[in-house]
């Protein structure tokens, strides 16, 4: 085993031997980090971001049907008792193994991680679609948590990792865009097999996303990020040029491993929250060859070993911050709010007005998409943030005067402006700005605290609304208002 100072000056060496060939590349080929959307990139972005689809359509998939499945006696003559009352556990499963992501991420990359996920998903789809007894049901949904959870952490940091440089953030927000198909389309299909033995039917296609994804993934690599934490440099550079493919890669390598390199200075590439990165090495800032011979790659460090980190610490404050105010904005509450107030104005048609939110969800996601790179982070958080506001008071408003076209106004203001900012930021922000060896601690708990939260929004809701009434949505709106604030 060769310690890490000698493989980079094995490297070293070998980027020495290259130099010549490199520098007549260069004159040939556009540099990588003026590159938008690579082809191959685009389709391993779209690969891995299956896991996020599925992720929507487990998060969504037992809305619609949920009383036919409540309601629905085992088959089994000898099993009186009804499928069990577990549906909303479902996020508890996806914050505890959201937190195991990071080591799971450390140990066996990026893609492999994934691979791991689609194992979970097409088990899970199958004892959901066959459950005769309440056992197989809760059995199923506790694998597709567990792939979920995991998903949730090693999507957006495999997506992030392989991004080109001017198209990080759009590539960013692919994670929830996919996440808001799954739900919308789960909503589509959940309008027509709700019934039995159709939602077993619906739960069972959890499967075909996976198998998809099982056939495809192999032909992925794996992120260069990851492979350069692991000394594994050339491997790392065949990545990254077939991600870049046609571009050339040697300013852009250089810099993703001057990232990762504890330089005598102590000086490494920085993020700021609007994505731009600042390279503290002038050698890598000019172009030129870092000094591998004087430096070691950074080990992969745990929570414990982040917090001692000044700079560290700092990042994952911003990216904890943003992933808890995801959820304690209300996004949960305005819907379980706005689907009492369907049932209320349109009856039996609610489910329909259930789907016109998740396509005012997807248009405003895909928007963001647009607008993340023109505009910023920032910018569009602040946009967040303050419809949000707006709208949680026109809630109360119109609640308090029993107006009900007002309170649907506000419902479609609050999903959109959550659209538009916080809700595909939070899980773009983690990947972007801390360091390749915290990212994955990092983002295991950043990802953990925020299903967890969406557990407990999910959970004290109800109890809110009995004790506050109509002025619930006052406490998300000081919220969102103090997280304005921050900003």
């Amino acid at each position: 085993m060769f310690s890490h100072k000698t493989d980079l000056r094995s490297y070293d060496r070998s980027l020495n031997r290259d130099s010549i060939d490199s520098s007549q590349q260069s004159q040939q080929s556009p540099d990588s980090k003026s590159a938008s959307f690579p082809s191959y990139c685009l389709f391993v972005v779209f690969v891995a971001v299956i896991a996020s689809f599925e992720n929507g359509w487990n998060l969504g998939v037992t809305n619609i049907p949920e009383q036919t499945i409540r309601n629905c006696t085992s088959e089994q003559p000898r099993v009186k008792s009804k499928f069990p009352d577990c549906l909303p556990m479902n996020n508890l499963l996806w914050s505890s193994w959201g937190l195991l992501a990071g080591h799971f991420q450390t140990l066996y990359g990026r893609r492999n991680t994934l691979l791991f996920n689609i194992m979970t998903w097409i088990f899970g789809g199958l004892l959901l679609g066959i459950a005769l007894h309440p056992l197989m049901f809760v059995a199923g949904r506790i694998l597709a948590g567990i792939g979920s959870g995991i998903g949730s952490v090693s999507v957006p940091t495999y997506i992030g990792e392989i991004a080109t440089i001017k198209s990080r953030g759009a590539i960013g927000t692919i994670y929830q865009l996919f996440l808001v198909i799954g739900i919308l389309i789960t909503q589509l299909l959940g309008l027509v097999l709700s019934f039995v033995p159709g939602w077993r039917i619906l739960l069972a296609l959890t499967a075909i996303p996976a198998l998809i994804q099982l056939i495809l993934l192999p032909l992925c690599v794996e992120s260069p990020r990851y492979l350069i934490s692991q000394n594994r440099f050339s491997e790392a550079k065949d990545a990254l040029q077939k991600l870049r493919n046609g571009y050339n890669i040697e300013n852009e390598f250089q810099e993703i491993v001057g990232g990762q390199t504890t330089q005598p200075n102590g000086n490494r590439v920085e993020n700021d929250i609007n994505g731009n990165s600042s390279v503290g090495m002038s050698s890598a800032a000019e172009g030129a060859e870092i000094e591998f011979t004087t430096s070691t790659i950074q080990n992969t460090r745990g929570f414990i070993q982040i917090l001692k980190d000044i700079h560290c610490r700092k990042m994952l404050l911003i990216c904890f911050g943003l992933n808890m105010v995801q959820q304690l904005c209300g996004i949960n509450g305005i819907i379980l709010y706005s689907t009492a107030i369907f049932l209320q104005t349109f009856g039996r048609g609610a489910k329909y007005a259930t789907l016109g939110v998740g396509i005012v969800n997807l248009s405003m996601t895909l928007i963001s998409a647009y607008l993340v790179d023109k505009k910023g982070r920032k910018p569009l958080l602040f946009i967040s943030f303050t419809g949000m506001c707006i709208s949680s008071i026109l809630v109360v408003i119109g609640s308090l005067y029993h107006h009900i076209v007002l309170v649907i106004v506000a419902v479609l203001l609050f999903i959109s402006s959550f659209a538009i900012g916080i809700g595909p930021i939070a899980f773009l922000i983690v990947p972007e700005i801390l360091p390749t060896h915290c990212v994955s601690s990092g983002g295991s708990i950043c990802l953990g605290i925020n299903w967890l939260c969406n557990f407990l929004i999910i959970l004290i809701f109800p109890v809110l609304q009995q004790s506050l009434g109509e002025y619930t949505f006052i406490i998300f709106a000081v919220i969102q208002e103090f997280q304005q604030f921050l900003l």
